[in-house]
């Protein structure tokens, strides 16, 4: 995998979740992408770096998973996904794999994780959705895997919600990707 440069962000708790849908300027959002599906934090502040990594080749989601969490990164949020968005508007194909909504379709067990993307020459902000546990999910090289490098300030207290994870199905191996 490929991670690029440091990108700083600033989550700015003190926004509604509608304002910061706003900031990142899209042509489209997925009408599942609300606040009941994807709570968010209120009050203060927090400047963090995130890199992005992106596979040179066809990922399983599994694999990514098992990797981040064998190098204990953290998978970005809706939050991180929102600030990264509003700061970066030239960037897409990004998938917050830390954000996941869980629901039921026709009996079966799905998820989905919020991304931004383009579709022809318009910015998006949609769901990849899939069953649960996703062992079949895969990534194309085009994705990008944002991580937190580093928290740098926090200002003021931060009232975070519980955040659900994608566990990796039992037996999952990552040694097939490098980060």
């Amino acid at each position: 995998m490929v991670f690029s440069k440091l990108w700083t962000v600033t989550i700015d708790n003190n926004l509604s979740f509608r304002e910061r849908v706003a900031l990142g300027q899209f042509s489209y959002v997925d009408p599942d992408i609300t606040e009941d599906h994807f709570p968010i934090g209120s009050g203060g502040k927090i400047d963090m770096q995130v890199k992005f990594f992106q596979p040179r080749r066809l990922v399983f989601f599994s694999q990514v998973i098992v990797k981040m969490k064998k190098k204990e990164k953290s998978l970005i949020g809706i939050e991180e996904l929102f600030a990264i968005a509003a700061r970066y508007p030239e960037v897409s194909m990004i998938v917050a794999l830390g954000a996941v909504w869980r629901f039921k379709l026709n009996e079966r067990r799905c998820c989905a994780v919020p991304c931004v993307y383009q579709v022809d020459g318009h910015r998006e902000l949609g769901l990849q959705r899939f069953h649960c546990p996703p062992k079949n999910r895969r990534w194309d090289p085009d994705w990008r895997f944002p991580f937190i490098h580093r928290i740098v300030k926090v200002t003021k207290v931060i009232i975070k919600p519980k955040v659900e994870s994608i566990e990796p199905p039992q037996g999952a191996q990552a040694d097939e990707i490098s980060l």
